[in-house]
């Protein structure tokens, strides 16, 4: 049983770091297409023709491709001044109800996310843009990356339920592995 738990723990982690990847090369797509687009339009007078359009198609994975990183370090906004003063056990236990609260609304995120990815691809969904480009492979990637923050919230269950009767597990992949 160790050796599963163990296993689902790498394929979370891994499937959250290929996540981060993803986002990193929007993000360095996005700064070269911008920035081509920019110097096209003012030195040349020729904008790049799908700019505007394929970004905010691919804002989202920026986004939500960090995010499972983000639960996973526990960067997201905390309201410290309070938790501090709480007994140490029921820290553990708010944790587990902040964790579960995100985990619901990663639900309802991925049930739509995974529709929306579903119909897309179904229909061969393109964008409606100067030069045609297919949208379905960005929303399949974003259900992709909703439900790997799903997969997280659930690892993050696991340890934090672990931690409330060992405190001492509290630092044993409840961050970063």
């Amino acid at each position: 049983m160790v050796r599963l738990t163990d296993a689902l723990n790498a394929v979370v982690l891994r499937a959250g770091d290929i996540c981060l990847a993803i986002s990193a090369v929007v993000i360095l797509f996005l700064a070269v297409v911008g920035s081509a687009d920019v110097l096209g339009t003012y030195l040349f007078l020729k904008p790049v023709p799908v700019a505007r359009e394929l970004s905010a198609e691919l804002l989202v994975l920026l986004i939500f491709g960090a995010l499972p990183r983000v639960e996973r370090m526990r960067r997201h906004i905390e309201v410290d001044l309070v938790m501090e003063r709480m007994p140490g056990l029921l820290q553990r236990l708010s944790r587990v109800l902040a964790l579960a609260t995100g985990l619901a609304v990663f639900l309802v995120l991925a049930q739509g996310a995974l529709a929306m990815a579903t119909e897309s691809y179904e229909y061969g969904e393109f964008a409606a843009a100067v030069i045609r480009f297919p949208v379905w492979p960005i929303k399949v990637v974003f259900a992709a990356m909703v439900v790997t923050s799903v997969a997280e919230y659930l690892r993050q269950i696991v340890v934090a339920i672990s931690t409330i009767r060992h405190p001492t597990r509290a630092t044993e992949g409840g961050t970063d592995g």
